[in-house]
């Protein structure tokens, strides 16, 4: 164990050649002056005899926390203390613990604050979620009692941080609390070399990009109690930062997840993806608000959505051509479609297909968007709200097998929901009432990984596989739920 002060380059790069450490679980406390908490920290968390080894990183304290971490470790070989030489900010410290312990060999990391606000009899409760998430968030807004010791002030700014990050950056989650577990062999190195803030702004940072991966990330309730000794570190100047920083993340995002979606293995199951949807489509639980949605979805469909198909359709497509409607769902918005053309209905879903059937007298069959059946080519290939349900490379896979069934002169015309859509927000509204009338999250649908933020990105799906943008539609005709995209296929020269 080392108690000495090192250069930061050494630091990152001196534990490469470190042995395996006997168990699997590391707890990563980081300091600044916190002499009068760390040692009873660490007395608790030995009186626990949990079986972990503890990491302190801290950043030239000037109060002696050093040299009593470095008593306790004298008499307990699993603790750890790593000295930086200055004050590197704590978003930093956590960034090196990350890396540290997957150099290490560690499975887990727990990570807490060294002044109590973290309890450290809450530990064992994060290591029972270990192999149920990737990440585990301790929530500070999953029970009343919570915060209920702290001053007005401190309540205020938390809650305002936890609504920014929602609404900015799509997270459900306790996103600027230190009190997590992460999966270490479930987190890349590739994930963490991303994360760039040095300071508080790691939290809300590191779990947006952890979501956006694809991350399992779960929350228990804690209750953080006044804290026992000193002052909070927090400064205006750090909340001005931790703003400007979560504003820039909000615009980032979609880099990270086009980075880390279209570097991801595909996980595209046609089971899987079947179960889904027959559950959306009548196989799930008869619960009201699965009812009330259902009765908002069908308003949309009949009163909205089909008119704007309808429209699209003659403007597209000539009447009688051969269509495939590829991903047709229950079909309530096809009544008028398979009068004007020769349609054929395709999903993957066999309680869809089912309920196709029994609306309409025309070819429909369960069937997966990758692998189209082998028929006479197509004069055109449409469908509403299914690209967004697949990664970027799936969608490429996707339109690349519609490009393949189609005729030389054959069009596409896809239905496809942006992310400042009307009816993505009213879903947002819905599913947070649901949260806060029934205390727990709702899910009314398959995840939507790939809403469009841009014609410039779907051009480019486009582009992959063959065709040429015709008309990029966005507007009141359906209250601004989708944006329609009609495309041609590339002749070949």
């Amino acid at each position: 164990m080392s108690g000495k002060n090192t250069d930061l380059n050494d630091f990152q790069l001196g534990y490469s050649a470190m042995e395996r450490p006997a168990c699997d679980t590391l707890i990563f406390v980081p300091t600044y002056n916190e002499a009068g908490n760390i040692g009873e920290l660490l007395r608790l968390i030995l009186k626990a005899e949990l079986p972990v080894d503890i990491l302190i990183i801290d950043d030239n304290s000037t109060d002696g926390t050093a040299d009593v971490v470095r008593r306790v470790a004298a008499t307990a070989p699993c603790v750890e203390l790593q000295s930086r030489p200055g004050k590197l900010g704590i978003g930093s410290a956590h960034v090196e613990a990350l890396r540290f312990a997957k150099e290490r060999g560690y499975r887990v990391l727990v990570t807490l604050d060294a002044d109590f606000s973290h309890q450290p009899s809450d530990i064992p409760r994060f290591l029972e979620r270990r192999e149920e998430f990737d990440v585990v968030v301790g929530s500070r807004f999953e029970t009343e009692r919570s915060l209920r010791e702290w001053s007005v002030h401190r309540k205020a700014i938390t809650h305002l941080g936890h609504f920014l990050t929602k609404t900015l950056l799509n997270l459900p989650y306790d996103a600027t609390g230190a009190f997590r577990l992460y999966r270490l062999d479930r987190i890349s190195d590739k994930l963490i070399s991303v994360i760039s803030s040095q300071h508080y702004e790691f939290f809300f940072e590191s779990l947006a990009i952890f979501h956006e991966a694809g991350l399992k990330i779960g929350q228990i309730p804690i209750v953080l109690p006044r804290r026992a000794y000193g002052h909070s570190k927090m400064q205006i100047v750090h909340a001005v930062r931790g703003v400007r920083r979560l504003l820039q993340l909000s615009f980032k995002l979609a880099t990270v997840r086009y980075q880390f979606r279209t570097a991801q293995q595909t996980y595209y199951s046609p089971d899987g993806t079947a179960a889904e949807w027959n559950e959306y489509w009548g196989q799930r639980e008869p619960r009201p608000e699965y009812k009330f949605y259902e009765m908002v979805a069908s308003f949309y469909r009949k009163y909205l959505i089909k008119r704007t198909l309808n429209h699209f359709i003659r403007k597209t497509f000539k009447p009688g051509e051969r269509l495939l409607h590829a991903g047709c769902g229950g079909g309530e918005v096809d009544d008028d479609v398979v009068t004007f053309a020769d349609v054929t209905a395709l999903d993957i879903s066999p309680a869809a297909i089912s309920r196709y059937k029994s609306r309409f007298n025309i070819p429909a069959m369960v069937g997966d968007v990758f692998r189209l059946p082998d028929a006479p080519p197509y004069d055109g290939v449409y469908n509403l709200g299914v690209m967004e349900h697949f990664s970027p490379e799936e969608i490429r896979k996707i339109l690349t097998e519609f490009n393949r069934t189609l005729s030389a002169n054959g069009r596409l015309l896809l239905f496809w929901p942006p992310v400042f859509g009307l009816s993505v927000f009213a879903l947002k509204i819905l599913r947070w009432t649901f949260r806060r009338v029934l205390g727990r999250e709702i899910v009314f649908h398959p995840a939507e990984p790939s809403l469009i933020r841009s014609r410039n990105e779907v051009n480019s799906f486009l582009e992959d596989a063959g065709f040429q943008l015709r008309e990029f539609n966005f507007g009141i005709r359906d209250a601004f739920t989708y944006v329609v995209v009609v495309a041609d296929k590339k002749r070949e020269i």
